[in-house]
């Protein structure tokens, strides 16, 4: 279980600064793909489960239920043709693709992600075991004016009034 609280329409630029002045270590910083799966029907989708693969380095395959404090399950390879295969056996087609930006640092045990999709504001987002002290660790680095919420990056676009499934369907 993690909790994930995503900080809307930051500005990237102040956000890099104020971590890496809090001693947060940048992990990451480049184009990733993320490939979401579901059946023909959109069976995943309708029960609120998102099977994606993302290439980020290596491949990824995250299978999460929930939003907010969610279960996650993961899975790493090298390489993506064996996952892609994987999936097809189950009968699981791609449904969305994208190529977007992201930023990722790591302090302690808590992950950020900025995130640059096209067509809306960057967006933060926490990756942390216990919520109790992230109060704190926003007034430290001063992010407390940026509006909070809990929901997966679909919900995030909905917000814009645009649909994540729509803006990157695979034909």
């Amino acid at each position: 279980m993690e909790n994930e609280i995503k900080l809307l329409n930051i500005d990237a630029t102040s956000v890099c600064k104020a971590l890496e002045a809090i001693g947060a270590t940048k992990v990451f910083d480049g184009v990733r793909t993320i490939t979401h799966f579901d059946t023909p029907e959109r069976q995943y989708k309708k029960e609120g489960t998102q099977i994606k693969v993302t290439k980020e380095g290596s491949i990824k395959l995250t299978i999460t239920s929930g939003v907010g404090t969610q279960n996650v399950h993961e899975v790493k390879t090298k390489t993506g043709d064996a996952m892609y295969s994987l999936l097809t056996m189950l009968h699981l087609e791609p449904i969305s693709r994208v190529d977007a930006h992201r930023i990722s640092y790591e302090l302690e045990d808590i992950d950020f992600d900025i995130d640059c999709f096209p067509g809306i504001p960057p967006f933060l987002e926490i990756d942390i075991a216990s919520v109790a002290n992230l109060e704190k660790l926003l007034e430290e680095v001063g992010m407390t004016e940026y509006e909070r919420v809990v929901m997966g990056t679909p919900e995030v676009f909905a917000r814009y009034g645009k649909d994540y499934f729509e803006e990157y369907s695979v034909d």
